[in-house]
């Protein structure tokens, strides 16, 4: 296992870590999509994008990724402070999610709605566990750091 998914993080870091994270992508969107977006329509107009302009987009693929992984972290640390292994939920809920968009079943985005409000609501456990000891209750910026 990566050692970015060991230790456990309390409610505060995971709700303003993902807070964060989302910042962080929707300015790269910001800076990145909509000049794309607009050079795109100047060019080819109401016809549609030309495949340069398809390419250009994708690339958005690499920083979301980076997000994705980055958010993935903070839910394997925070299930580890509420007692549960991560990962095994994780590739649960990840499972959930693609099912979800690809059978087209939208009442399962209701659920993992609820099972991220539920890790958001749940309290960690109160003393040291199996995935490493009680984190602090102060929000510290280098919680949010992932290690290698």
């Amino acid at each position: 296992m990566l050692p970015a998914y060991k230790g456990r993080i309390n409610r505060k870091t995971f709700v303003l870590g993902n807070a964060i994270g989302l910042g962080v992508l929707g300015f790269v969107a910001l800076i990145y999509i909509v000049p794309v977006a607009i050079i795109d329509i100047l060019v080819s107009g109401a016809g549609g994008s030309s495949t340069v302009f398809k390419v250009l987009y994708s690339l958005f693929a690499i920083p979301a990724l980076f997000f994705f992984f980055y958010a993935s972290v903070l839910f394997v640390k925070r299930m580890h402070d509420i007692g549960y292994p991560g990962l095994l939920l994780l590739w649960s809920f990840i499972i959930l999610e693609v099912v979800s968009h690809l059978i087209n079943l939208w009442f399962l985005n209701i659920i993992v709605f609820f099972v991220l409000a539920a890790v958001c609501a749940l309290p960690g456990q109160k003393e040291r566990n199996t995935f490493g000891p009680k984190p602090n209750k102060k929000f510290k910026l280098e919680s949010l750091v992932v290690r290698f």
